[in-house]
């Protein structure tokens, strides 16, 4: 397990890079792209992504009791995307 806050990166094109940030259960946090633009990830107590940042939107997550079966998508708290059926 990485230490926490730890930045990673990986070398692509050019030189340039991608930084990966990690939280201390070693999930990615967030995303910041050769081009400068990034994806945050928010995870809740078990592990689960509950959102996620892109740009100016964010997706919302939500999942079954017991967190393995993603239950709806949300571009907005109230707005649903999309539903999954298990």
């Amino acid at each position: 397990m990485w230490p926490a806050g730890l930045t990673c990166w990986r070398f692509g094109e050019n030189a340039q890079t991608t930084y990966f940030s990690y939280d201390h259960r070693d999930l990615v946090t967030a995303i910041r792209y050769r081009d400068g633009t990034a994806q945050y990830f928010h995870h809740d107590a078990r592990m689960r992504m509950v959102a996620m940042q892109d740009g100016g939107d964010t997706t919302y997550y939500t999942w079954d009791e017991n967190g393995l079966n993603l239950l709806t998508e949300r571009d907005a708290p109230l707005a649903c995307r999309a539903r999954a059926r298990h």
